[in-house]
């Protein structure tokens, strides 16, 4: 590969840091980053260090590009380039490491693979495998994520960047939480990836001195985000010994640098502030490009996103993939549902029209359904869609938003069939007020378009909220204030419009009165019907819903249908808004 130099001038960055009192908000700029500038060529390995909160991964985002509001320039051979020109010829690796665990390691590579290259299925092929082979995880080849170790978690994040084969690499502590040979092993890895053309940086916090010697250049940064020194580990020991700072030979030269460059009394920002002035005049690299070759450089440019067909299917393999990992857990949830469905339905085995007072049995039998569908889907989501979504935002250079949110969806619409099928099925065999197959399918069209409701609603305060916390603390109201409204227990004519607004924002309305109407529509006459003193005696079905204030005619039920598709409609273009506002707002 082509030798190429890139360096960063004057790099500054500063945050707004609010502090509340009881009268105001007070603003205080911080500064993460104080005028850092350096340089790195290819075939080396960089490591940032310095103590907790210097600013090392901040200046690893704003190398990669991937942090923006910084003052300062980035340069490739001498010339200037943007954050954009750095994110499409780099990969960053984050620290914690995000998979779907179901996933075996080629899968998960080969979905990668299918997103980031424009290439054939066999070459796709082939690039994975040398992966493999290069990082030894030829082994692991079919093994499930969730069974890897965390050293070998790191590899495959490792190969899943180094697919699209880039110049640049940023880490960011990618030896966090492993052990002193897992650590070895990832830095000789980096080593390896560097040495074949490429710039390698990483962070590290306080390395052994074992894997200090592993380095080739060090990046040391202040308390305060001010560069003290950047160059070869030999150099960094003539610097600080030239400053009278001599690190004893039984030390940890890491410990002894981070050490020396911490603020612990007032003095102390004014001795790291001569360091830096002692460096910046005596051991700064200054690179003289004329004549040296360094425009050989073939840069990528931008490129599009697969097209839209191509990621949706990708996507909705990826998801079939997961299903059927997790088919154990898809069938105890479902195996719960049923048990719900026929603990409901012997609780009203011995309710029949004809008895008095059974008429409010009915009606909360029917409602009993519409709600724990709603709920069932609902709350599946929101307690697996939220994980989901931290992959996606991660991932916010693999694919576009759109097929990734309609992939989802689609997903989501067989459990909303299965889970109705079930439930509805045994409400018929334990109900025996329910019967006729064409009753059946009738409620069960609406019950359909009811789960799929419950399913967006679920997706819609999972992408608004940011934890399940939060989601518990609004849902439980607003699931009350509904299921109040849903016409079982106040006829809606009777209270201010204000209240009776909200049917038109949740699914319980609509769902129970189109239920209704197909229930109580078809019987035409009571039997046996006996008014006492405190019930009212009812002789035909569309009595009772004129009693609820329900509409009695068929075609209500056609219009409910459509207004829960707009209302599902709404619920999903909120939920893709609030994934593509926490895909804008994601830094790393």
């Amino acid at each position: 590969m082509t030798q190429f130099v890139f360096s960063w001038e004057n790099i500054s960055y500063t945050v707004v840091e609010k502090t509340k009192t009881f009268w105001n908000t007070i603003n205080k700029r911080k500064t993460i980053l104080d005028g850092v500038s350096g340089v790195a060529t290819s075939n080396n390995l960089i490591a940032i260090m310095g103590s907790s909160g210097c600013g090392k991964t901040t200046l690893l985002s704003i190398l990669s590009g991937q942090k923006i509001g910084k003052t300062g320039l980035l340069k490739l051979n001498d010339k200037i380039i943007t954050e954009k020109t750095m994110r499409t010829n780099s990969e960053y690796m984050q620290q914690n490491d995000l998979f779907l665990e179901t996933f075996t390691v080629y899968e998960h590579l080969k979905f990668v693979a299918a997103m980031s290259l424009k290439a054939t299925k066999n070459e796709r092929v082939l690039a994975i495998n040398r992966l493999l082979r290069t990082l030894g995880l030829e082994g692991q080849k079919y093994m499930r994520i969730e069974h890897l170790s965390g050293g070998e978690k790191r590899k495959l994040s490792l190969a899943a960047k180094l697919l699209p084969d880039p110049y640049f690499l940023f880490c960011d502590e990618p030896i966090s939480g492993l052990d002193s040979f897992n650590a070895i092993s990832i830095v000789r890895l980096l080593e390896t990836i560097a040495s074949s053309g490429k710039i390698v940086f990483m962070t590290v916090h306080q390395p052994s001195s074992q894997l200090f010697d592993l380095f080739d250049n060090i990046i040391l940064l202040s308390a305060n985000g001010g560069l003290v020194f950047q160059g070869t580990k030999d150099n960094a020991k003539l610097f600080f010994e030239s400053q009278g700072l001599v690190c004893p030979g039984s030390f940890n030269p890491a410990d002894f640098y981070i050490k020396s460059l911490a603020i612990r009394v007032p003095g102390d920002e004014r001795r790291i502030e001569l360091l830096r002035e002692a460096y910046r005049t005596e051991y700064a690299v200054k690179y003289d490009f004329a004549g040296k070759g360094y425009n050989g450089l073939l840069l990528k440019h931008k490129q599009h996103k697969q097209n839209f067909f191509l990621e949706l299917g990708w996507l909705i393999w990826r998801t079939l993939i997961d299903m059927k990992g997790n088919i154990g857990i898809h069938m105890n949830t479902f195996l719960l549902i049923m048990l719900t469905a026929c603990i409901i339905g012997m609780s009203y085995t011995y309710v029949s029209i004809g008895k008095t007072g059974s008429i409010q049995s009915i009606q909360g039998a029917l409602l009993l359904i519409v709600s724990e569908l709603v709920f069932d889907q609902m709350y599946y989501v929101i307690y697996t869609f939220p994980k989901e979504v931290q992959i996606f935002t991660q991932e916010k250079n693999l694919y576009s938003p759109f097929p990734y949110f309609l992939s989802k969806l689609l997903s989501l619409v067989p459990f909303c069939l299965l889970n109705t099928l079930g439930f509805l099925g045994i409400y018929f065999i334990f109900l025996p007020f329910l019967n006729g197959f064409q009753l059946f399918l009738d409620i069960f069209l609406i019950l359909v378009i009811t789960s799929i409701g419950g399913s967006a609603l679920g997706l819609c305060l999972s992408a608004l909220f940011p934890s399940i916390d939060t989601i518990n603390l609004i849902s439980v109201p607003f699931e009350l204030l509904c299921l109040t409204l849903s016409g079982m227990w106040i006829r809606l004519d009777t209270l201010p419009k204000f209240f009776s607004i909200v049917k038109y924002f949740s699914p319980f309305y609509m769902s129970y009165e189109s239920v209704c109407i197909a229930f109580w529509g078809k019987i035409t006459k009571i039997e046996n019907c006996t008014a006492a003193e405190e019930l009212p005696c009812f002789e035909n079905g569309a009595q009772i819903l004129e009693n609820y204030d329900f509409a009695s005619s068929s075609e209500e039920i056609q219009t409910n249908l459509i207004y829960l598709l707009i209302l599902i409609a709404v619920y999903c273009y909120i939920g893709y808004i609030g994934i593509i506002r926490k895909r804008a707002l994601y830094t790393v």
